[in-house]
């Protein structure tokens, strides 16, 4: 689940990018206002976060190593990654975001479903934080 939420998070990104150098507004591409490429950026970083622990809980578990906090992580993280890179999908293609042909908004239907399905976000939280014997 956790690879899926980052391969959404990636496409969400990557066409909010796309967008972006392509849509003209103001006499500019939006591209060109400095605020869409540090909200891109922070995205992508934090997808490449989440592609981190996917590797780490599968490299993990191919080796029979426990690893359920590692899991619950890549979960958590994953998910969160996924709205958030949705949301700011969502803000960069304005309201092209919403037509059918611009997927956005499935994504962001699906990150919702994301931080529920599977576990909530509260319990994956729950899950690594008594691994860390915190209750």
């Amino acid at each position: 689940m956790a690879a899926a939420y980052v391969g959404n998070a990636q496409t969400a990104v990557s066409k909010a990018t796309q967008y972006a150098h392509e849509r003209i507004q103001f006499g500019k591409q939006l591209w060109d206002f400095q605020v869409l490429k540090h909200m891109l950026a922070d995205r992508q970083t934090e997808v490449d976060a989440a592609r981190l622990l996917c590797y780490r809980a599968a490299q993990m578990a191919a080796a029979d190593v426990p690893c359920s906090r590692e899991v619950s992580m890549a979960k958590l993280y994953g998910s969160e990654t996924l709205k958030q890179c949705a949301l700011t999908g969502m803000q960069v293609l304005g309201g092209y975001a919403n037509l059918p042909e611009a997927d956005m908004e499935r994504y962001l239907r699906e990150s919702v479903q994301s931080t529920i399905g599977g576990g909530t976000s509260q319990i994956q939280k729950t899950i690594i934080a008594k691994s860390m014997r915190l209750g």
